[in-house]
């Protein structure tokens, strides 16, 4: 995939951040499944027949996921099971865009090579800002696989 194609694709989920960010509260939850079986009135027991499990079990994997120790498998059984379809998203931390992450990046690394190329400059003071911020927009818009090494 080619830079344009990637930031076809950084911008379209970007897009999609934007509309979780918009309710981000619908996402915050102490547990889907727990959630969703009080919701249906239904008992451990229940829900356990509907997984194939027993009354105990579901009980733990309710407490699983709070723990964040379920795995996805166990989730999807779930989800079957209260009828619904499991979806599972990364979303950027602090409702910053993927965009805003590279960036971040590429000013890191842009950074480095001008103060390694200018080590010797540096007593006369002639790396600039001006330097660093148009080697990380190019590295940014060029999207180098050795970014996140």
């Amino acid at each position: 995939m080619d830079a344009r194609q990637n930031w076809l694709t950084i911008r379209q989920l970007d897009k999609r951040y934007q509309m979780i960010w918009a309710t981000p509260d619908f996402f915050k939850t102490n547990g889907w499944v727990k959630k969703l079986r009080l919701a249906f009135n239904m008992s451990y027991r229940q829900l356990g027949e509907k997984i194939g499990i027993n009354p105990g079990s579901a009980q733990e994997l309710e407490k699983r996921e709070l723990e964040g120790s379920i795995s996805i498998k166990s989730l999807q059984q779930a989800a079957n099971a209260l009828g619904m379809d499991l979806l599972y998203v990364f979303i950027p931390k602090e409702g910053k865009t993927i965009e805003e992450i590279i960036e971040k990046r590429a000013y890191k690394i842009a950074e480095q090579i001008v103060k390694r190329a200018s080590a010797t400059m540096i007593l006369e003071d002639q790396t600039t800002s001006e330097e660093i911020d148009d080697l990380a927009l190019r590295i940014k818009s060029e999207l180098p696989r050795n970014l996140w090494d």
